[in-house]
């Protein structure tokens, strides 16, 4: 494997696994403090509002356009580089400022949008934690272009550093929210959030200057490299719009099961994103720079040979791990969470929707690995077909195996519209499934496009995977 490619994955991911570890500790306090209950379900939704602005101003759109140019600027002359950086985050700041400002005016219209089966309680309390957190974005979105400036140059492992800050600062929070009522504790943990984005921006800002960049604003449109950066940006916004609507209608299909649901479906994602973060997403971010570089210096060969090893060692590692967490997931959260007001009841709710989505672990490795290369090529626009596909089978498949809805208001009047007939009424393990088939029909579909457009030999590709799944039943059983 390249060189650069294995010491940045490997300083990544050792960093985001303390990171993960915390994020755990921070979940089974959290678990511990509100259960499955109406404010855990409004504080993840309200929490989920800030996460989809964050993948168009953070690291989806924006920054899958921003690391190809900066990297291919930095191989020319670091200077133009600089100036890039600084131009992108003066108008960065100006969105994402506006963006929260009419995301605190419109909260219950987005709410409203976003989790159509909330009323009453659960309504309000959602309303007034997304207020709350919404200039999360600004922070998260710095934090993601200095974290793409600083792969540019072969600086890894910053990013998840400010990770495991935020972290301590949301277990700091969870911590004092556990000596005041359930209302008042979901507000304490909605500021976390808050103060969580300010300490990860300010952990990065002297690993930026030793790299010799400034965050000194420069409102220049014609700053080098801006050009290009608009034309990759529309693709890669267009497919990055895609991806959020289908966690958007995930968010809309689950609020209209039971109370309880959406929060058994935030503990068992984090969950599963701990592999996916440790490895997957470790290995995407240091990726990209790393198939910019390449495609930059016209060198084809050096690309396909590190895009097809991160595609082997992704399947020989996670398929395993998959196998052995479908089989292992009721007692995974009973031993994380049960205890306090999280239930046996809960823990079995939970387990059911880690295992449907543990079922998704390859395909969403391997869907974000294969969106990587595309951007470093400059086909931002590819991504959107992929996510297209995505969100087609990821809604009739979570609609085929959720259970019926009830047809009231427009949303369950549409879905239940278009739902089809089914035996199956899995509730929150059903939306999971629906995401676990979308991510690997849409991992295998990206892979064909690698073949046919980027001409990368995937014969040693399909021999890995296959021992990757028979070590899979190994690690089921």
């Amino acid at each position: 494997m390249n060189k650069v490619l294995l010491r940045g994955t490997a300083i990544v991911s050792s960093l985001t696994m303390i990171s993960r570890i915390l994020g755990f500790i921070r979940e089974v306090i959290i678990a511990r403090l509100l259960g499955v209950s109406l404010y855990a379900d409004a504080f993840f939704v309200a929490f989920r509002i800030p996460n989809l602005l964050r993948s168009v101003f953070g690291e989806g759109a924006l920054n899958s356009a921003f690391v190809p140019v900066i990297s291919e600027l930095n191989g020319n002359k670091h200077g133009e580089a600089r100036e890039f950086l600084q131009s992108l985050v003066s108008w960065l700041i100006l969105a994402t400022s506006l963006a929260a400002i009419l995301g605190i005016l419109f909260a219950d219209q987005i709410v409203t949008l976003l989790a159509p089966g909330f009323v009453g309680e659960r309504f309000e309390l959602c309303v007034m934690l997304t207020q709350i957190m919404l200039p999360y974005i600004i922070f998260v979105s710095l934090i993601a272009v200095i974290n793409g400036a600083l792969n540019s140059v072969s600086v890894f492992g910053i990013s998840a550093y400010a990770q495991i800050l935020m972290n301590i600062t949301m277990i700091a929070g969870a911590f004092l929210a556990l000596n005041y009522d359930l209302i008042q504790a979901t507000h304490i943990l909605a500021w976390s959030v808050l103060a969580g984005g300010v300490v990860q921006v300010l952990v990065q800002l002297g690993k930026l200057k030793r790299a010799g960049f400034s965050l000194m604003p420069s409102f220049n449109f014609s700053a080098p490299g801006t050009a290009k950066f608009f034309n990759l940006f529309w693709g890669a916004l267009f497919g990055a719009a895609v991806y959020q609507v289908s966690i958007f209608i995930g968010t809309q299909l689950s609020s209209f099961l039971p109370e309880g649901n959406i929060a058994g479906l935030s503990y068992a994602d984090r969950l599963v994103q701990l592999p996916i973060g440790v490895f997957s997403l470790a290995l995407s971010s240091v990726l990209l720079p790393v198939l910019s570089q390449s495609f930059a210096q016209n060198d084809k060969e050096e690309f396909n040979a590190t895009f097809l090893q991160a595609l082997k060692w992704s399947s020989l590692l996670l398929l395993p791990l998959t196998g052995w967490i479908m089989v292992h997931s009721l007692e995974i959260v009973s031993f994380l969470f049960e205890g306090g007001a999280f239930t046996r009841e809960n823990s079995i709710v939970t387990a059911a929707a880690l295992s449907a989505y543990a079922l998704g672990i390859w395909g969403v490795t391997i869907q974000s690995l294969g969106v990587r290369a595309l951007n470093a090529s400059h086909r931002t626009f590819l991504p959107s077909l992929v996510g297209v596909f995505t969100l087609g089978v990821m809604v009739y498949s979570s609609l085929y195996f959720m259970g019926p809805i009830s047809p009231e208001g427009f949303f369950g009047a549409f879905f239940a519209s278009i739902q089809p007939d089914s035996p199956y009424a899995l509730g929150a393990s059903g939306i999971a499934y629906g995401s676990s088939i979308a991510f690997t029909a849409s991992g295998l579909f990206i892979v064909g496009i690698a073949w046919v457009l980027l001409e990368t030999p995937l014969g040693r590709f399909f021999h890995t995977l296959g021992n990757g799944a028979l070590s899979a039943l190994v690690g089921a059983f």
